[in-house]
């Protein structure tokens, strides 16, 4: 969630061109955030520390919220670069290709060319990934992580599409085994 504060203060801010709000906003909250983001990242992995998911079930490293923290920190170095702080606009965008490199080596099944829902934190250490195909990886198309037309992306909406479509309502469940209104 913190990311998307700041992914869509940038957002209002490119809509808006209010200055003197963002001005007010930016030391307070966007660079606060930031570097908080910028700093809870997993040892090892590249990827944000485990928080619960999506669907506040289950605590791990999601697929969703990579894509929201690399929005945030993507956004947080926009607003450094347009305060001309280079050095900080300079840390956010490393912290961002980092993000994008660590997703595709940890939450992409190659096998199948999409995203996977997560990885969760096993007790002795390390982490097992849970291959499931699950609806809130459409994040990292709509966040801007991956591109429309890039492979991951075909992939990963191919599956959302033919693994949890409902068939009698149209609709789309979360993820593969929900339990949920089933």
């Amino acid at each position: 969630g913190t990311g998307l504060v700041i992914w869509a203060l940038w957002n209002h801010y490119e809509s808006t061109r209010e200055i003197e709000f963002i001005s007010e906003m930016y030391e307070q909250m966007v660079t606060r955030c930031a570097d908080f983001l910028a700093s809870f990242i997993q040892p090892g992995l590249g990827l944000p520390k485990p928080s619960y998911d999506l669907w506040e079930e289950r605590l791990g490293i999601f697929t969703y919220t990579c894509s929201a923290v690399y929005a945030g920190l993507e956004a947080a170095a926009k607003f450094a670069r347009l305060f001309q702080e280079n050095d900080r606009a300079a840390s956010y965008a490393l912290a961002v290709l980092n993000i994008k490199k660590a997703v595709r080596e940890h939450l992409f099944n190659s096998g199948e060319k999409r995203l996977i829902k997560g990885m969760y934190p096993r007790a002795g250490g390390g982490f097992d990934r849970d291959m499931a195909v699950d609806a809130s990886t459409y994040a990292a198309f709509y966040f801007g992580l991956y591109e429309p037309g890039e492979e991951i992306i075909n992939g990963t909406m191919k599956a959302i599409m033919e693994r949890l479509r409902s068939g009698g309502s149209g609709g789309i469940a979360r993820y593969e085994g929900d339990e949920y209104y089933r």
